[in-house]
């Protein structure tokens, strides 16, 4: 039997967040943790896996958006430990230019989907919160443009740079 003490396990960025936030506040305490301690303790792959688990659990990213239009492409290069490899496949897999649809009212937002029926389901969620009217909205981008696919939520979500 060995009596030595094992240094303990340091915890992942990712747990941390697990045990500290919310749907409401899971992305502003990444951002927090990331301005107070900086990210040099940790490296890319767990940094994006907790990324990932912020993003699917935070129920509204707009109030984020302009970090996140600044932070994405600085991300762009680790985005293989963002997605899962079913998820990279199938962004591979995708033609050079990608049709994408958006239900709500922001046109410019960053989460988008490959199906325009998931679009919709949004759409009426969002008039059902909101109680004001929605849209649609489709476009065809470059798929150099892609950030990640993620299908976590199976939503066929396109993250846009």
């Amino acid at each position: 039997m060995n009596n030595t003490l094992q240094e303990p396990r340091k915890m992942t960025l990712e747990h941390r967040l697990m045990l500290q936030c919310s749907e409401v506040n899971c992305m502003t305490d990444l951002f927090l943790i990331i301005q107070n301690e900086g990210l040099d303790q940790y490296e890319q792959k767990d940094i994006m896996k907790a990324f990932r688990w912020a993003w699917e659990i935070t129920e509204f990213l707009y109030p984020h958006k302009d970090f996140l239009k600044t932070l994405l492409p600085i991300m762009k290069p680790f985005n293989h430990f963002f997605m899962t490899s079913a998820e990279k496949q199938t962004l591979d897999k995708l033609p050079n230019k990608v049709w994408i649809y958006r239900g709500g009212s922001d046109k410019d937002g960053l989460s988008w989907t490959l199906s325009k029926t998931q679009a919709n389901w949004f759409k009426e969620r969002n008039e059902h919160y909101t109680g004001e009217p929605m849209e649609v909205f489709s476009k065809q981008i470059h798929k150099n443009r892609i950030f990640a696919y993620v299908n976590g939520r199976e939503e066929k979500e396109i993250i846009l740079l």
